[in-house]
């Protein structure tokens, strides 16, 4: 015995048909959070990259005093992690700048005129 597609649908109530529709718009919130938070937070991280790549030119500043420790103690970490990976180069430390590039290419996939998460938004 075989089941007709049209005739199985056809069967189901109409608030199975509304399944997609509503769990729509309880995500879109979501989204649109999502959106609203990671903007911004990413835009940060790329311009303490920005001002840590700079000081990255003067070794003679002090990063222990501020105002640079406020730049120095938040990125170290992952900077410290990356050079064990990616050494500098001729001298210069290029860490921060390559964390500046993965994270405005993570920028652009989420958040970007055609990211994930504007996409998501729109439809």
């Amino acid at each position: 015995m075989m089941l007709d597609v049209n005739e199985v649908t056809n069967s189901l109530p109409a608030t199975h048909s509304m399944l997609p529709v509503v769990t729509l718009a309880l995500r879109s919130p979501l989204i649109d959070a999502g959106k609203f938070i990671a903007g911004p937070c990413i835009n940060l991280f790329n311009f303490v990259m920005i001002v840590r790549t700079i000081l990255t030119w003067y070794p003679q500043t002090d990063l222990a005093k501020k105002p640079w420790i406020f730049i120095a103690v938040p990125t170290e970490p992952l900077l410290r992690a990356t050079r064990k990976v990616i050494p500098p180069v001729g001298g210069v430390d290029i860490t921060p700048i390559f964390w500046f590039a993965v994270m405005s290419f993570v920028h652009e996939i989420l958040v970007g005129p055609q990211g994930l998460l504007v996409l998501l938004s729109q439809k």
